[in-house]
């Protein structure tokens, strides 16, 4: 009874939402603005190579500081730079940030500080809050790379049950929310997918419609999945559980998919360069499907770092050129362009998960829809990063918690297990 009453409330909040988008967007109210017209960018700065700097928060904090008086004019309007922590312990950790916020605050530079995740520990939940009551300098938190691999045998709504990153993960949430910050949440791999179908982190996913004016889903440019990965948050986002979310473009990107030149793989002992413009084709990646939130958290690529070339061939221009164009669409035209949409089904086991691979994913399992949509060309050799061919949008992917009124808003839902070829979403897409 407890669980039919939950999702009926939960349908009418999604119904709630998906009528009145605006009212949702104002509440929590930013401390800045995030729109398709003001898209934010977050600029990784992370401490100097120098072993004095990397053990001196002061010395950190003259480094960050000139790193944004270096940034370009056009640019400082929607950016912020992210900073890291330093500290054996949460208490170390603590007053590391405390003493880099206070001369960033002097400076007026907007922060956002990463809170766990990657090489980080989770910082606390409470001393999270106290820093984001502390300083206004920060503009939001960031967490990266948390690990949702662990399945619950049996669908629990009690956050109590889920697992430890996911109870942190909601903590952080509500404490962004209750400052007016945002989280940004950013995912690599095949990880969105998977939070967005497995049943130990149905509490993570109502506490992100709960708090969606603050929760910004991130799509990292790492592995063989970047495909997958963005048409999960263009559904998650679509199906009305949050009102932003981004994407990140890294050019370790190509070093993972084992390019030494384009067409030409192998492995070096030193990884290869990038080339420039697929930092453009990331970006753009994210325009076309609505992502109002850039994160770039390769340092050396930016305008202050080592291989700052990529920022002068590729990056700057194409920021400039997208926010003066005013390219990013609007959820509403986005909708237009998506008519169908696959939805995930629950998955309780690691077994379970892979029903959902069969259609979306090409490397870890059959990719029916990738195929029939899209093509590949050689799965789990030949990295997608773009769709291989412009005869069909992208297909949003949404999450098996999505409403009915959010199903409704397209004409052919498709559920695992309906299309048994890449020949059947081919005729599909054809007729639809």
């Amino acid at each position: 009874m407890g669980n039919c009453i939950r999702n009926k409330l939960l349908g009418l909040a999604a119904a709630l939402a998906l009528a009145c988008p605006e009212i949702w967007a104002q509440a929590p109210s930013l401390c800045l603005e995030i729109s398709p017209e003001h898209p934010l960018l977050i600029f990784h700065c992370p401490p100097a190579s120098t072993a004095a700097s990397a053990a001196n928060p002061m010395a950190y904090a003259q480094t960050v500081i000139q790193a944004w008086q270096a940034l370009p004019e056009d640019m400082r309007p929607f950016a912020t730079l992210q900073v890291d922590g330093r500290g054996a312990d949460s208490a170390e950790r603590d007053l590391w940030f405390r003493d880099l916020l206070l001369p960033l605050q002097d400076a007026d530079v907007p922060a956002v500080l990463r809170v766990g995740g990657g090489e980080s520990a989770l910082h606390p939940v409470e001393k999270v809050s106290a820093l984001l009551e502390g300083f206004s300098c920060i503009k939001g938190i960031q967490a990266v790379d948390l690990p949702f691999e662990e399945y619950g045998e049996f669908a629990s709504d009690d956050p109590l049950a889920a697992p430890a990153a996911v109870r942190w993960l909601m903590g952080a949430i509500d404490a962004a929310a209750q400052h007016g910050r945002f989280i940004a949440i950013e995912l690599d791999e095949i990880r969105w997918p998977r939070v967005m179908s497995n049943v130990s982190c149905r509490p993570l996913y109502a506490k992100m419609f709960e708090k969606r004016g603050c929760v910004v889903p991130v799509m990292k440019y790492r592995g063989p999945h970047t495909v997958a990965q963005t048409s999960a948050l263009l559904g998650l986002w679509l199906e009305g559980a949050v009102v932003q979310w981004g994407v990140a473009p890294h050019s370790m990107w190509y070093a993972d998919s084992r390019f030494i030149e384009p067409g030409v793989f192998g492995s070096l002992e030193q990884p290869p360069a990038m080339p420039p413009g697929l930092y453009r084709a990331m970006i753009v990646n994210g325009v076309m499907t609505g992502a109002t939130v850039y994160s770039f958290s390769a340092a050396d690529d930016l305008w202050f770092g080592a291989r700052r070339y990529y920022w002068d061939q590729a990056i700057h221009g194409t920021l400039h050129s997208v926010i003066g164009a005013g390219l990013i669409p609007r959820r509403d035209f986005v909708l237009k362009k998506t008519r169908v949409a696959y939805q995930l089904a629950p998955s309780a086991t690691p077994e379970d998960f892979h029903l959902n691979l069969r259609d979306i994913d090409g490397v870890l399992d059959k990719g029916f829809l990738m195929h029939g949509a899209y093509g590949m060309e050689r799965p789990g050799q030949v990295p997608e990063l773009i769709l291989n061919t412009g005869r069909y949008f992208w297909i949003p992917v949404l999450s098996a918690n999505a409403s009915k009124d959010a199903l409704a808003q397209f004409s052919t839902v498709v559920q695992p297990g309906v299309q048994n070829s890449p020949q059947a979403w081919t005729e599909l897409l054809a007729k639809t």
